[in-house]
């Protein structure tokens, strides 16, 4: 039975769209489509009225063109789908066809751009499509979709891009624009009529770009909508009660929610399994069912345990199988036990810092969780939007390869200075990572260890000098740019020019691959002892001991550590696991208070890249750096965090521990507390992960 009708041209051709010619309507549960001549194609929904209109399609760039429509012919798709083709402009030159093709609650829109010109002056990827929404539409958040995916081989499972969603709504209907992984669009570039979609080329002349109009029905979820958009029959979607999953009393029963929507028109029978797992592995809550799942309908499951420790991390996986097609959904999350703890620490004792965070959902948020991390400083930003205690510095950079003017390098240096008066930020951090040089790491020109940029880096600095003497804001400290790896040759240079002297400290971004934080030094008592000889660049401990090694020979300063990280980028033999990465926050934070370390900054608070907050890459290592996951839980690492920010609260430095055994070490503190020791072993080596071949965490 179909479930649609398609009335007025089912097969001719209007030539061209005049004011008497007859509209075109097509109809779907919950949606409807009409051509009308003066306004364009209509997309209603379920109460009839008009969600949004498409009324050309704009051509930016090399050509600018606006095309109107020029002709209309209703069509049936190859999947039986009503809908309607439109033209816009002339076919003979450059020309867009358009299909509008309607299902059950969602538009498919395709465009075609034809007979394109290939020479080079031709740039076509700004392309807008025309789209005016309803009065009263407002947007919502934007919503970047991830698809939980099984490793092939057995790994650690992970998300998988899944489009973008862009929402609408007036409180009573909405519609959401859908952009695939395909459709490069930028959502940013819009105005009240026309909005941004990407091309792809498909042969020379011959461009498309696709997306879909969604009209959910109410109360969907975000799932459920994803999942209808995509053809699938079955969404999952996890949710706690708590912000960041963050429970603080281990009195109170930590609860889990699982909405499982069966969004295709047939229903199904599945087996439905959960199960929640602590540190050790033990399930502490587990459930398999079989699960009826009537037709467009959600069913929700509470998932609740109490737990039998005073803090600790959970692990959690719910799925639904399929028994028809084997096909399965799942998604997993992470809930964290946390109890308040008071830090007595000011940023004057303590080492404990914070390199990025973004407002999420709120600044205020972000604050109170800052508070429980005992972070004291902040690498970028607005101190007065700090909660007491915590200070923010500022960091900015240029582009080296820009020709500046002696003008507008004085204006842009006072503009920096005057914002740090302003947002009452001590230290300036200046440029980032200058000594890996062009492109890379340090590929093109060499990069690590030729010094290429520290000759305008010096003019730089000393223009900045000049600058604060002029102006008398010479409250500002100034701290050298955040070296990638401890690029001696780069330092060097530095001292060689004279910037050496005109820096309040030297900023360190320690790098490290898949070796311990203390590795390559054998002897750590030895304050001589900077790591094996030939030991690789990316490591933490040789690159801090190299550091100060260098401080005592040139000159005291604070040596800051801006990056200090342990990224889980999945089934990477380079980075750490979700479960040796909190033991190495812990000892890369315990060895940077024995070396005397101003502060050490962990980079990030949250997954993902700033550029793209929040959003799925399954490929790109720099998404996966946070402290907290994309869904906001917490990661082991960050419970790791909280543990040796305590542990470190106002302690002092002891000394290291004598012990009889060379494979057992120990950092020894003194603390408000009473005596503080820290011990780990390291009869396994160094090496954490080796290196092969598709390699499987």
């Amino acid at each position: 039975m179909r479930f649609w009708q398609c009335f007025g041209y089912a097969t001719a051709l209007l030539a061209t769209i005049g004011t008497n010619a007859e509209p075109i309507t097509c109809q779907q549960p919950g949606v409807a489509l009409f051509v009308n001549a003066a306004k364009g194609v209509e997309l209603r929904g379920a109460s009839g009225k008009t969600l949004i209109t498409f009324p050309r399609f704009c051509i930016r760039w090399k050509p600018s063109l606006d095309l109107d429509p020029t002709a209309a012919e209703a069509i049936t798709a190859e999947d039986g789908q009503p809908g309607v083709e439109i033209t816009y402009g002339d076919s003979t030159t450059l020309s867009v066809t358009a299909r509008f093709v309607l299902y059950p609650h969602y538009l498919a829109v395709r465009y075609d751009l034809l007979n394109a010109p290939t020479d080079k002056e031709t740039n076509i990827q700004g392309c807008m499509f025309g789209r005016v929404l309803a009065k009263g539409m407002e947007p919502g958040p934007l919503a970047k979709l991830g698809r939980w995916m099984r490793h092939p081989k057995g790994g650690i499972p992970y998300e998988e891009k899944d489009g973008l969603l862009v929402p609408f709504g007036n409180g009573q209907e909405s519609v959401m624009l859908a952009f695939g992984t395909d459709n490069h669009a930028n959502l940013g570039w819009k105005d009240a009529t026309r909005q941004h979609t990407g091309l792809t080329a498909l042969e020379p002349g011959h461009f498309r770009s696709e997306f879909t109009v969604l009209v959910p029905p109410a109360g969907w979820s975000t799932a459920a909508v994803a999942a209808r958009w995509h053809n699938r029959p079955l969404a999952l979607e996890l949710a706690t009660p708590k912000l960041y999953n963050w429970w603080t009393d281990a009195q109170e029963p930590m609860t889990l929610t699982a909405a499982l929507a069966n969004v295709s028109q047939e229903d199904r029978q599945g087996r439905f399994a959960y199960w929640v797992r602590d540190w050790g592995g033990n399930v502490v809550a587990g459930k398999t069912a079989i699960l009826d799942l009537p037709a467009e309908k959600t069913t929700t499951e509470t998932i609740s345990f109490q737990p039998m420790v005073e803090r600790g991390i959970y692990f959690a996986e719910v799925s639904f199988t399929d028994l028809t097609t084997g096909e399965e959904t799942f998604a997993r999350t992470n809930l964290a036990l946390l109890p308040p703890h008071p830090f007595h620490s000011t940023p004057d004792d303590s080492i404990f810092g914070i390199a990025a965070y973004w407002p999420i959902p709120t600044e205020g948020d972000v604050q109170n969780l800052l508070d429980r991390l005992g972070v004291r400083w902040v690498r970028s930003g607005d101190t007065r939007l700090q909660h007491p205690g915590r200070i923010a510095n500022h960091h900015s950079s240029v582009r080296f390869s820009q020709t500046w003017t002696d003008e507008k390098r004085d204006t842009w240096i006072r503009e920096q200075l005057q914002q740090c008066v302003e947002r009452q930020n001590p230290y300036w951090e200046f440029a980032n990572e200058i000594n890996m040089s062009t492109a890379g790491i340090a590929m093109e020109g060499g990069g690590i260890g030729k010094a290429l940029l520290a000759q305008p880096y010096d003019e730089w600095v000393r223009a900045i000098r000049r600058v604060q003497q002029e102006t008398g804001l010479t409250q500002t400290k100034l701290i050298s740019f955040g070296i990638a790896g401890m690029d001696v040759p780069f330092v060097d240079k530095m001292r060689e020019l004279g910037t050496w002297d005109l820096l309040d400290g030297l900023a360190l971004h320690p790098g490290r691959g898949n070796f311990t934080p203390d590795y390559p030094v054998t002897n750590p008592a030895d304050s001589n002892d900077l790591g094996e000889k030939g030991a690789n660049f990316w490591n933490y401990y040789g690159a801090v001991r190299t550091a100060e090694s260098l401080l005592r020979t040139y000159g005291e300063k604070p040596l800051w550590l801006t990056e200090v990280y342990t990224p889980t980028y999945p089934n990477s033999s380079w980075e750490d696991t979700p479960r040796n990465a909190p033991e190495n926050v812990v000892l890369s934070y315990a060895l940077a208070k024995a070396e005397g370390v101003k502060c050490a900054m962990y980079y990030q608070l949250f997954d993902s890249v700033h550029y793209n907050k929040l959003g799925v890459n399954s490929t790109g290592r720099e998404y996966f750096f946070g402290l907290v996951r994309r869904d906001l839980s917490f990661k082991p690492a960050l419970l790791g965090y909280c543990a040796i920010a305590e542990a470190l609260d106002q302690a002092a430095f002891a000394g290291w521990a004598k012990l009889s055994d060379p494979t057992t070490r120990g950092l020894l503190f003194t603390t408000p507390r009473g005596p503080l020791a820290i011990l780990w072993n390291r009869a396994d080596g160094y090496v954490l992960t080796e290196r092969t071949p598709d390699f499987v965490t």
